[in-house]
């Protein structure tokens, strides 16, 4: 795994608002991978436009995080109707902001690191020369998940 330097690890956390500090800082293996370039040019932190929080992160055991390429959350959001169609590309946990799965294998796959991931706080993400503003809803940061729609017989479009 380590020689490959292209593996990247899942960690979930449990979606939910965090109350005071966090007993202990995660561990290095899992810091690193933090974003950390984050922006505010719509005064969305004053307007509560965050990224979904999450506590008790279920992170990778330290001899395999340690030597993976980056660590990502797997965490979605069922809709109503309990079918998965978006995933948040960014966990808020107290005060660090973690990358998704799928945001991260991107980054990695552009051989770009979290430091160049840039979080617009209530507008979207941007990683390198990789610009998609549409990647926002509501307060959070999701991703489009892609499905079949039958009705038009567009075969894997997105549906925003």
């Amino acid at each position: 795994m380590a020689e490959s330097g292209r593996v990247v690890l899942p960690m979930l956390f449990e979606l939910k608002a965090p109350k005071g500090r966090p007993d202990q800082p995660l561990p290095d293996f899992v810091r690193r991978d933090s974003l950390t370039n984050v922006k505010d040019r719509v005064e969305a932190k004053g307007d509560g436009l965050l990224p979904l929080p999450g506590i008790n992160p279920q992170m990778p055991v330290p001899e395999l995080g340690s030597v993976a390429a980056g660590i990502g959350h797997l965490n979605v959001r069922l809709d109503v109707d309990g079918a998965v169609r978006t995933e948040p590309l960014v966990i808020r946990y107290f005060d660090e902001l973690y990358p998704s799965f799928a945001l991260m294998v991107a980054a990695r796959a552009l051989n770009l690191a979290p430091k160049d991931i840039e979080v617009r706080l209530g507008e979207g993400v941007a990683m390198g020369d990789v610009r998609n503003p549409h990647l926002t809803v509501a307060a959070h940061v999701h991703t489009v998940v892609p499905r079949q729609e039958r009705r038009s017989g567009v075969r894997g479009g997105l549906l925003l």
